[in-house]
């Protein structure tokens, strides 16, 4: 009887997406109707079972895409170890990497910056990579764009903690003033502005936020840690002892 009713809402939970039809089944249209009628039936009689069902699914698949998202920020903390094309400030051999996802229009991204800020001072073996990841809107991308040209100057992780801690709007002529604050020539920033590999990374920093279920920010990627929201120093601090500890036994 228990097989039954399993199969049963497994049947239902079909039928609400799929209805059967003769193509489907080897039942004849009679024996069709009659199978429809008792599994929605049972639905209406059973509603709970089937909300059961449902939600064991989801805790499965959530699970799994947990299980791959740390599967994959494994493989890229490894990879980052390496990579110089992504911006990023602290120990460029550092034992650790931290993977920031973030947004300069994002309010919890400012206010990560202190915990970045202070993880670097405190720990000189801990690299840090800034992943730009505009999605609120037109003046998130143009900071990141200016933020990222900056880099072709060697100074992009002091732009990047100007506009952080810069209360204005993010329009040009305010970028260019930041800009001259910390010394860069504003004009070769305009032109590199304009390269086309700018726009290519940003693209694929949203196609890796994806790939790891970071759909807003910050976020981060610590070792096969993936965090999706902001996190204090203490914490990440914290975590990356532990994974020390961990990794040494």
């Amino acid at each position: 009887m228990k097989k039954f009713i399993t199969t049963l809402s497994v049947l239902a939970v079909t039928t609400a997406f799929s209805p059967l039809t003769h193509a489907q089944t080897s039942f004849s249209e009679e024996q069709t109707t009659e199978v429809q009628s008792l599994i929605e039936s049972y639905i209406k009689e059973n509603p709970q079972l089937i909300m059961d069902t449902l939600e064991s699914y989801r805790v499965k698949e959530l699970a799994r895409i947990e299980e791959d998202a740390k599967e994959k920020a494994a493989d890229l903390s490894e990879s980052f170890k390496k990579d110089t094309t992504h911006p990023f400030t602290g120990n460029k051999d550092g034992d650790i990497v931290v993977v920031e996802f973030f947004d300069y229009n994002c309010g919890y991204c400012k206010k990560a910056l202190a915990g970045v800020q202070k993880l670097i001072k405190a720990d000189d073996n801990i690299k840090i990579v800034f992943i730009d990841l505009p999605i609120l809107g037109e003046s998130s991308t143009l900071a990141s764009k200016w933020s990222l040209a900056a880099q072709e100057q060697g100074k992009y992780f002091e732009f990047h903690q100007a506009l952080m801690n810069h209360r204005g709007q993010k329009v040009e002529s305010e970028l260019e003033t930041l800009a001259e604050t910390i010394g860069l020539d504003v004009e070769k920033l305009k032109t590199d502005v304009q390269d086309p590999k700018i726009d290519k990374m940003l693209s694929e920093n949203k196609t890796l936020a994806e790939s790891l279920g970071i759909s807003g920010t910050p976020g981060f990627i610590i070792e096969n840690e993936v965090i999706r929201g902001y996190v204090p120093y203490e914490t990440m601090a914290e975590l990356i002892k532990g994974l020390r500890v961990a990794r040494d036994k």
